[in-house]
């Protein structure tokens, strides 16, 4: 089985050019936990992926600063295959692009902390490159998250380009980037499902947790709901 794989230029493109707008220092110890980089003021966590496990060190971190998470979402993807050897097979545009509702599914452990002043997430929206290996045969990563084997497995994500920034920082934000997609007072999870596709359910989740939607009412099977007047 192989790893999954390491996001170090990513994430150390980001973390310096972050470093170097904030005027702050790399890899500073604070308490149990190392910050990507730090002020005495601030603290920015760069997260590449799996925003939920950062959920105690951001709970110790709030305590004495401000923290903000910055999450790249890739809206697009060149895709280069290697072989293991070091040679170029192929290079093609992933069909896969990413907008600002993936953070949804990021945040199932973090969004109780959207109501603290002193937490954002700062969607980073970018082209990227990802590198891949393929392999002899068909493997299984580490972690186990493939349902089938595949004979290529990811190496490394590099960064091409910035193309816009959005900061969250309330439950009116993350209500916003819902309501600028329903365009009806009130809807079922198969109707969300139409509008932003397969993460409709934890969406619903999500927001039910932050209160920012409500229960209207049952038609047969379906149950609707509508985001509470405020948002």
């Amino acid at each position: 089985m192989i790893n999954t794989y390491n996001e170090s230029n990513l994430h150390n493109s980001l973390k310096k050019i972050f470093a170097e707008r904030i005027g702050g220092v790399t890899e500073h110890q604070t308490g149990a936990f190392v910050c990507d980089i730090y002020t005495p003021e601030t603290i920015i966590e760069i997260q590449t992926a799996n925003l939920s496990s950062l959920k105690k060190k951001i709970n110790f971190l709030l305590q004495n600063h401000n923290v903000e998470i910055v999450f790249p979402v890739a809206e697009q993807t060149v895709i280069e295959t290697w072989t293991e050897d070091g040679e170029l097979v192929s290079t093609r545009k992933s069909p896969k692009k990413e907008d600002a509702l993936c953070i949804f599914k990021q945040i199932t452990q973090l969004w109780q902390f959207v109501d603290n002043n002193k937490f954002s997430i700062r969607l980073l929206f970018i082209n990227q490159k990802q590198i891949r290996i393929k392999t002899e045969e068909k493997i299984q990563l580490i972690n186990k998250s493939r349902r089938f084997k595949k004979n290529w497995y990811k190496k490394n994500r590099k960064l091409l380009s910035i193309n816009n920034e959005q900061v969250l920082s309330s439950k009116e934000d993350y209500a916003k980037l819902v309501k600028e997609r329903i365009k009806t007072e009130q809807f079922c999870r198969k109707e969300l499902e139409q509008t932003v596709g397969k993460d409709a359910g934890v969406i619903l989740w999500v927001l039910k947790k932050m209160e920012i939607i409500e229960y209207t009412e049952t038609k047969g099977r379906k149950i609707y709901y509508a985001i509470k007047k405020g948002f």
